[in-house]
């Protein structure tokens, strides 16, 4: 592959828009994590707030599904993105009348939420719409390395603008970023796909509905290798709500760091993505990304056990912000060689005409537990069971990747994925 035929007007703008989208993002979600935290102490009610998300996720998905499958992708993606800055203006007059309102801030997260489902499934289903599949491993790569380095920012920015401004400046912020995403996202070129709209069934129909779900989870009952993935993130993603929730409650209220160094914390979450992102970008397309992936995972299990770790040592505000750091760069690294083989297995594998459905299912059923997490742990870690909730998630995370993605499946999937490349090039 030719750097000129790898960087082209779609790769440049699409990257464009992940980072200004993902800088607004992260300066926001920073923000609300703060002033909940700061306004509360409970971890409870960051809890609530990632309870509503994944609910209105589970409902939504499905429907986000069919509708990416069967309809036209680019135009899902601009209406969802238009309506963003619109729910947002609406949270920004009430806070500028009324302060910072919980009940407020819950309704912008299921609305946002929402339009996030239609817009995520649209974009995830038409990766191979915008590139090549030979070229998905560097675009994931690339993305993330640029994403994650306008997220490293916005912590950082957001920590220092929170001691100076108000929270109705954290929501201007995302706004303006979001209209700038939403104008390069307008100037995407797709290309055509298989889609199922020319079928003369309406989509409003509830049967048709149904039956274009089924078809979704019959293609994924006929794959025993998408079967294995989805409970193996089944369990997984009911461990990783430790990490939505532990950070916010040991920085702010175990340690109480100021906001610029919990700023520094967060940042360093994006390091170790934008780290992975260099690593991938950069070598050749993965001969075994579920191998790779598995590897990664076993990583992961004993890291996130340790993540309690500061608040047992008694540092100094820098000794704990170094720490933490480092800590949160290992996390994020070996997620980045997890979820990035995973993603590319799909986009490789799947079916065009399926993605949309498919991969909405996929996070449905693999959601399914984290509301249950969030509710858990958030009270566990109230009751200041910090070390136990963590040791008990590394154990389940290495339990489920030994005994789930097993030898034979993988080497399964694995030729798979290599037969598919192979009929790319």
């Amino acid at each position: 592959m030719t750097k000129e035929g790898f960087w082209n007007k779609n790769l440049i703008l699409y990257l464009l828009s992940r980072a200004f989208l993902a800088f607004g993002s992260n300066t926001y979600t920073f923000a609300v994590s703060f002033y909940i935290m700061y306004y509360t102490g409970s971890a409870i009610y960051s809890s609530i707030n990632l309870i509503i998300f994944t609910l209105i996720s589970l409902l939504f998905l499905p429907v986000a599904g069919v509708i990416s499958d069967s309809r036209n992708k680019k135009s899902i993606i601009i209406l969802g993105e238009a309506l963003d800055p619109l729910i947002l203006i609406g949270l920004l007059v009430y806070t500028y009348y009324f302060g910072f309102n919980l009940i407020a801030l819950y309704i912008t997260t299921a609305l946002m939420t929402i339009t996030g489902s239609f817009v995520g499934n649209a974009f995830q289903s038409a990766i191979t719409a915008l590139f090549n599949v030979d070229k998905v491993q560097k675009v994931y790569g690339y993305s993330s390395i640029l994403t994650e380095s306008a997220s490293l920012l916005g912590p950082i920015i957001a920590g220092a603008l929170i001691g100076i401004f108000s929270f109705e400046i954290m929501i201007m912020i995302f706004i303006v970023f979001n209209i700038i995403a939403l104008s390069f996202d307008f100037n995407l070129k797709f290309k055509q796909q298989n889609q199922i709209e020319e079928k003369n069934e309406e989509i409003s129909s509830i049967k048709q509905f149904f039956k274009d779900v089924s078809g979704g989870i019959q293609y994924i009952k006929e794959s025993s290798i998408l079967k294995m993935i989805i409970i193996y993130l089944f369990f997984i993603n009911f461990v990783t709500t430790t990490i939505s929730i532990l950070p916010a409650k040991m920085l702010i209220n175990i340690l109480e760091l100021n906001s610029t160094l919990v700023g520094f914390c967060y940042a360093a979450l994006s390091v170790g993505t934008i780290l992975g992102g260099m690593i991938i970008s950069t070598v050749k397309v993965f001969e075994k990304p579920l191998s790779i992936a598995k590897i990664f995972s076993m990583l992961f299990a004993i890291i996130i056990a340790l993540l309690p770790l500061p608040i047992y040592l008694e540092l100094s505000d820098i000794g704990n912000t170094i720490l933490i750091s480092l800590l949160f760069i290992l996390i994020t690294l070996t997620v980045q060689f997890v979820n990035t083989p995973i993603m590319s297995y799909y986009q490789t594998t799947i079916d065009d005409s399926m993605k949309g459905r498919v991969f909405s299912l996929i996070s449905v059923f693999s959601m399914m537990t984290m509301p249950i997490g969030f509710f858990i742990f958030g009270l566990l870690y109230d009751l200041e069971l910090y070390f136990v909730v963590n040791i008990f998630a590394g154990f389940l995370t290495l339990i489920v990747t030994i005994f789930l993605l097993k030898t034979n499946i993988i080497n399964e999937a694995n030729d798979d994925y290599q037969l598919e490349i192979q009929k790319e090039k």
